[in-house]
């Protein structure tokens, strides 16, 4: 312990009402030893407890004081002493009234202290900050965002006129096809027309939209401003507040790590069970990061197991109101209270992504440019909420270290290690619960999504060896596999996905291998022309350190029904951006190999989850790589657009190995089903698609495109 204190140089305290001269009855150490025990006695204050609690936590605290410092002088002592035997029974009678009275004088000082410190508000140590954390935070928090004018003058009252025009403004806009160009979502439409109709209203409706508009922006500012150092009025304020300073408090420990070359680690823990952890790792070239957590996760989940039982008294002090969190440790499910908080998030998290629309109108644009919402960063954070007690000792019982194998040859043929009792989950494998055949700690194992590193891309020699397709020959196979499909699959043309595999050449040119990329593309065709039955793609959950639960990863390949199965070249997120439907996953070099390893068959993985078998006949994939309109081309789409993304030489690596692995395991699909006759129909898993979308009724006929290609033959 260091030197609070030098003999000759006791400084007197700013602020102090004592005298000059007069010394304080306990040193800074002392005091401060004492303020660490203050939240027990806070607690027992707001609970009304009675003055025997009171007086325990008193004795308990004054014992590890006269521990630390001795019989001597416990409040004056300028270093700590060695612990002695509380139970000495030699001590003479003079000596144990002595100590008594150190007992009673220590006690007076502890309760002094407290009763002075009592209140929330009361600085608790005498050392001032350097500077305002509350400003600090203002610093780096987003402002809210300005809501445009014409959004709140068409809201203003019922406007069945405008909803009409929009109507029927996309119902031009969809019949007409010749230009070529994709049909825009409802949202882009309306922000177009309400626009124009905000412009031509009167100017008096456009003050008064422009005047409300100014004031709820003030009052979002001024509560923006307060939330930075106000007091939390109810348990949700606090965890909101926890989820708008992840991204701050994560740049905050990557900063600290590389400046002190280590690592940081912050553990913050709220009310109803939620806790944040944020973790920063120093650059080293060449090296992939490893988390610590990742390192070590069976010491941080006992540390944050610790810490979830500490604050839960703390809260249930303060928040009586508050649900009890203990289902969560004993494995029951959530209260309904809790699912309405649940469900509430959801649907402002379903709103935040229908607002991220609203990019089609220039004048969201301007006014947005500078501003991006807290509810648009939650998907980048590092939020952890509570988990059943078995996972949680399963987890921490596990000590795996991903990074130990990634290096070594793989161990093919061998179950994973958290398979027991030579149980196969595939054999239970239910296509309507995708999780259960997916081992747990797979789903659960995090890395950093800031590397390039991409653990669980398939490590299969001889890949790289294979020939591709030249894209010189790539234009013939494609309008020949193109010829035999449409026919059948109209939704080809529907969905753009013709004129996007067309485009694969032209597109990836100089990005990644165009052999791999032009044979991927084939490969995908001629399984689309197969006898096999189209079924959609049910992606299986992945948790990273990015996500509060599971959910099903790349989120941009789970989102492709949101914009009707469209397959189009978008662009990529950044880290810290916040990403719409129409931008893939800064981490989809992490997250999209994951997911393909987690669709595929046990035996083609070894101990860390990672492809390491080659395809072949004889393995069963369980009809979980269907074709069809959500089957399979969600994934094909879905890597083929992070081609297009590619950042950095070993991305391109890892893309070119996992290209060609599923393009293996796509031709090995299509020789066990067939090709499909002229004359054999296609068997579709139900009339409708995702969310009750209807199927393409042009089944059997030929589309215009078809019509023109035969045409120049």
């Amino acid at each position: 312990m260091p030197v609070y204190a030098r003999v000759g140089t006791r400084a007197h305290r700013a602020g102090s009402t004592r005298g000059r001269g007069r010394p304080t009855n306990a040193g800074p150490a002392q005091v401060k030893s004492i303020l660490e025990d203050i939240g027990e006695y806070r607690a027992l204050k707001a609970g009304n407890a009675p003055q025997n609690d009171i007086s325990t936590a008193i004795n308990k605290t004054a014992r590890k004081l006269i521990g630390l410092y001795g019989w001597d002088d416990p409040l004056r002592a300028q270093k700590e002493t060695e612990r002695t035997e509380s139970g000495d029974l030699s001590l003479s009678e003079e000596e144990q009234k002595r100590r008594d009275n150190v007992v009673k004088k220590v006690r007076r000082e502890i309760s002094k202290i407290w009763r002075k410190n009592m209140l929330v508000g009361c600085p608790v140590t005498t050392v001032k900050p350097v500077a305002e954390i509350a400003e600090l935070i203002r610093l780096f928090a987003t402002r809210p965002r300005r809501k445009q004018a014409y959004k709140i003058w068409a809201k203003s009252h019922a406007r069945p006129e405008l909803e009409a025009e929009v109507d029927s403004r996309l119902a031009s806009r969809t019949q007409d096809t010749s230009t070529g160009t994709a049909t825009p979502p409802r949202v882009s439409m309306w922000n177009t027309v309400a626009s124009e109709w905000f412009k031509a209203s009167s100017i008096e409706e456009q003050t008064l939209a422009r005047k409300e508009a100014q004031r709820i922006h003030a009052e979002a500012i001024e509560r923006w401003d307060a939330s930075a150092s106000a007091v939390p009025m109810s348990p949700e304020e606090a965890i909101e507040f926890m989820e708008a300073s992840q991204v701050f408090l994560g740049d905050l420990m990557h900063f600290f790590a590389n400046r002190a070359s280590g690592i940081a680690v912050l553990f913050i823990g709220g009310p109803s069970g939620s806790s944040l952890v944020s973790e920063g790792v120093c650059d080293v070239p060449g090296q992939p990061k490893l988390l610590y957590s990742e390192a070590n996760p069976s010491a941080c989940g006992q540390f944050k197991d610790q810490l979830d039982k500490q604050v839960r008294l703390l809260n249930e002090t303060k928040w009586p109101q508050a649900p009890n969190v203990d289902h969560y440790s004993s494995g029951f499910a959530p209260t309904d209270e809790e699912q309405e908080v649940t469900a509430r998030r959801d649907g402002e998290e379903m709103e935040a992504n229908v607002d991220a629309h609203d990019e089609g109108s220039d004048e969201d644009q301007s006014d947005d440019e500078s501003s991006i919402t807290f509810a648009g960063r939650a998907s980048e954070l590092e939020f952890i909420v509570p988990q059943p007690s078995a996972r949680v000792e399963r987890q921490c019982a596990a000590q795996s270290t991903p990074s130990a194998d990634l290096d070594g040859a793989a161990s093919p043929h061998h179950p994973a290690s958290f398979v027991t009792d030579g149980v196969d989950p595939w054999n239970d494998y239910d296509i309507g619960n995708p999780d259960m055949a997916v081992p747990e700690d797979l789903r659960r194992r995090d890395y950093d999504i800031r590397t390039t590193v991409t653990p669980f891309a398939p490590r299969i020699t001889g890949y790289g060896t294979r020939s591709g397709v030249h894209p010189a020959g790539y234009n013939e196979a494609f309008h020949s596999a193109i010829a035999k499909i449409l026919p059948y699959k109209a939704w080809l043309e529907e969905s753009n996905t013709i004129n996007f595999f067309k485009a694969v050449p032209t597109k990836l040119s100089g990005k990644v291998d165009e052999d791999v990329a032009c044979a991927l593309s084939l490969a995908y065709l001629k399984y689309e022309s197969s006898k096999a039955d189209e079924m959609a793609l049910t992606m299986r959950k992945i948790q990273t350190t990015t996500e509060a639960v599971a959910v099903e990863q790349p989120r941009y390949m789970f989102d492709l029904h949101l914009r009707d199965f469209t397959s189009r070249w978008n662009g990529r997120a950044t880290y810290g951006e916040n990403r719409t439907t129409a931008k893939m996953d800064a981490d989809v070099n992490v997250t999209l190999p994951r997911q393909w390893a987690l669709l595929q068959p046990q035996e083609r993985l070894d101990r860390q989850g990672q492809v390491c078998v080659t395809a072949d006949s004889s393995m069963n994939w369980r009809n979980a790589l269907s074709p069809g309109l959500e089957g399979i081309r969600i994934l094909v789409v879905t890597l083929l657009v992070w081609a297009w993304n590619i950042r950095g030489d070993e991305e391109r690596s890892e893309w070119s190995r996992l290209a060609s692995d599923v393009s293996q395991v796509l031709h090995v699909l299509t020789e066990k089903v067939g090709i499909l006759e002229t004359d054999s129909p296609i068997r579709h898993n139900g009339d409708h698609g995702v969310n009750g979308r209807q199927r393409s009724g042009r089944q059997g006929k030929k589309s215009a495109k078809l019509r023109a290609m035969e045409g120049d033959e």
